[in-house]
């Protein structure tokens, strides 16, 4: 028995051996190849490629003034009200003017005696009976009182505000027999002929626009009716946190019913002209910012470019590509830079 289990154990150990041989790690292996990657691609392409957008804005009077009062006292008069029109010159605001030309009478009396009294000085001096610092002094003092009178005049004139410019009162803040102090907000004034419309746009568009490009204007409160503009100013600067720049509209055509403040769409277009352009699908971004894969020898190209305008499922593409290159536009799924690739379709070719 003792020894027909040792038999058994060596039987096994046989078997085992001949399982590990079976086994052998060494032998060939199988090696890995690489799957080509399913995509679509698009042929990047120049095609004619304007720039149309929709902004509001209100309506604003560029010309407007508000009047304040040069003098104190009390108020004489206010010809006119909110919503009046008035003409250029015309008397809007008159204040008691009663010390100020009693000041005024006394100013002409002493400019009188003071003339006087240098011809006096300049007939005596002719005499010998008067010194060269008397006629000085009597010319010295005619200079005075002549400054004196043109002062009064001048602040007697204050007490009369006329309207700068033909416009529309639209706000009256006193009325007769109030006392106000100098510099007093007592009425505004504007130009309806200089109504504008302020846009904020992205820097990208104000690159293709310029001053006096027209555009449409719809005033809601007017019904669909489109009002003819241009761009009569495009500011300097653009603002660096937001990239948005200023844009100033001017109304080429009145409208009855125009007011200041009223809500208005307008509608800017640049003109049409050859650009780059791609399927906005096709654009990538990462931290680095934008890029496409270019298809290059069956393998996908990450390419940096930089884009611009965007219309109609469009994207203009400034730098990066040339016209003919094949681009990728769907199967980016895990893609990576280098991936073999296999194209199923490609679109956008003439």
């Amino acid at each position: 028995m003792r020894h027909l289990l040792i038999i058994l154990a060596c039987g096994g150990l046989l078997i085992t051996g001949g399982c590990s041989q079976g086994t052998d790690t060494n032998g060939p292996k199988k090696h890995s190849r690489q799957t080509a990657r399913l995509v679509e691609t698009v042929t990047a392409r120049t095609q004619d490629l304007g720039y149309t957008l929709e902004r509001t804005g209100s309506l604003k009077a560029r010309r407007r003034v508000k009047l304040f009062n040069q003098e104190e006292g009390r108020l004489l008069a206010l010809h006119h009200y909110e919503g009046d029109a008035v003409n250029k010159d015309e008397l809007l605001i008159q204040l008691d003017d009663r010390l100020l030309r009693a000041e005024l009478d006394k100013a002409r009396a002493t400019r009188r005696q003071a003339e006087e009294n240098r011809n006096r000085i300049k007939t005596l001096q002719s005499k010998r009976l008067a010194s060269d610092d008397e006629r000085l002094q009597a010319a010295t003092n005619l200079l005075i009182a002549k400054a004196e009178l043109e002062l009064l005049q001048t602040r007697l004139e204050y007490t009369r505000i006329r309207a700068p410019f033909d416009g529309i009162v639209t706000e009256r803040l006193a009325e007769p027999g109030d006392i106000a102090p100098k510099h007093t907000h007592l009425m505004t004034l504007i130009d309806p002929s200089t109504l504008v419309i302020r846009l904020e746009l992205s820097e990208l568009a104000l690159a293709q626009l310029d001053t006096g490009t027209p555009v449409k204007v719809v005033i809601d409160a007017l019904g669909d009716r489109q009002i003819a503009g241009r761009i009569t100013r495009i500011y300097p600067t653009v603002d660096e946190r937001t990239r948005l720049g200023r844009v100033e509209i001017s109304l080429t055509e009145q409208a009855e019913g125009i007011r200041e403040g009223q809500f208005s769409r307008v509608f800017l277009s640049t003109p049409a002209r050859q650009r780059l352009t791609l399927p906005f699908n096709a654009i990538r971004r990462d931290k680095k910012g934008e890029y496409v894969y270019r298809v290059l020898e069956n393998k996908a190209h990450k390419t940096r470019v930089h884009t611009g305008l965007r219309q109609s499922g469009l994207v203009e593409i400034l730098d990066g590509l040339e016209s003919g290159n094949q681009v990728i536009i769907r199967g980016f799924l895990s893609l990576k830079d280098g991936d073999i690739i296999e194209v199923l379709e490609s679109g956008g070719k003439e």
